[in-house]
């Protein structure tokens, strides 16, 4: 067999299988299916968000009715029995990384970069996360009226549930991984930042019960809330990535 017909066969058989044509990905039946699939993907995942939010709620029901969960005080009492000087002034610094100031602080900057890059995908994607837990974790707070526990080792402020705390953090540093994951960055650095923001998400959320500022239950609704929202976050920027990529190419 000849040289031209070789790359003839090799040709036809990588359209059939969509696999990569000097560089490009051919294949008719996933152009066809892919905004369905995203589509699909999409209701799937606002159906578990829906379900998750009921459960959320009727917790938190229950939580409105009684001031600590039995588990709530056995978490503030361990706290309290590890407590030192040392630890304490710890658990401030790490706390302030979840703090309105800081996390502003840190949108602003990254938006900023985005901005500059002119990757403004990006951009709004932090912008419209961290918006929508600032009003998704107020409206909760006024909706429950939790009081906070007593004493705490810092001054606090408003109702204790949920975590606004826990929210932004793993709102925040959820897209910071996120973004990350896309990049092109070695799978080491890759590796570092998930470990990093990993690992700052629950300190945070345990520097609030050892400072005494939430119970256990308010930041565990912290992380369900903020993953709900960073999940619609990450779903909507994919799909505005494909259409994006479709109108370029149509």
């Amino acid at each position: 067999m000849s040289i031209f017909k070789c790359k003839r066969v090799l040709k036809k058989y990588e359209v059939k299988q969509g696999v990569p044509i000097g560089g490009m990905q051919v294949n008719i039946r996933n152009k066809k299916n892919g905004p369905w699939l995203l589509i699909v993907f999409y209701i799937l995942t606002l159906s578990l968000t829906v379900i998750g939010m009921n459960r959320f709620l009727k917790v938190a029901e229950e939580v409105q009715e009684r001031e600590a969960w039995g588990i709530d005080k056995i978490w503030i009492d361990e706290a309290k029995q590890i407590a030192s000087p040392e630890l304490t002034a710890m658990m401030k610094d790490i706390t302030e990384l979840g703090s309105v100031p800081w996390l502003l602080t840190g949108t602003v900057l990254i938006i900023g970069f985005f901005f500059i890059r002119r990757q403004f995908r990006f951009a709004m994607l932090f912008a419209m996360g961290m918006l929508g837990t600032s009003v998704v974790n107020t409206v909760l707070k006024d909706v429950y009226e939790r009081t906070r526990p007593t004493p705490s080792l810092i001054e606090v402020q408003g109702y204790s549930f949920p975590s606004g705390h826990t929210m932004g953090a793993l709102s925040f540093f959820g897209l910071i991984l996120y973004v990350t994951m896309k990049s092109t960055l070695s799978y080491r650095i890759k590796a570092m930042v998930a470990g990093t923001c990993l690992l700052l998400i629950l300190l945070i959320g345990w520097s609030r019960i050892y400072l005494g500022a939430h119970y256990l239950t308010d930041v565990v609704a912290g992380y369900v809330a903020g993953t709900m929202i960073l999940i619609h976050c990450i779903v909507i920027n994919e799909m505005d990535g494909y259409l994006q990529r479709i109108a370029t190419r149509g």
